[in-house]
């Protein structure tokens, strides 16, 4: 990749991903993998996966306008 196409690179990544990295970084992929993959791991340690489903329908339906819940006054 040319060093402009780094630049925009870096950039955009900057505004968009939230990402600090160097045009040298960018352009060598094994580091950025890294650098993308850390960053991932540390953002989904916070984050349930093994949540129950019934849970999510809970709150949809709690957050649903009453009108459009089952049982409510039409």
């Amino acid at each position: 990749m040319d060093n402009s196409r780094n630049a925009a690179l870096t950039r955009w990544l900057a505004d968009y991903q939230g990402l600090d990295m160097s045009e040298e970084q960018v352009a060598n992929p094994g580091k950025s993998a890294a650098v993308f993959a850390e960053t991932i791991r540390q953002t989904a340690a916070g984050l349930a996966f093994d949540t129950d489903p019934a849970s999510f329908n809970r709150l949809l339906h709690d957050l649903a306008p009453d009108e459009l819940k089952s049982g409510g006054s039409k």
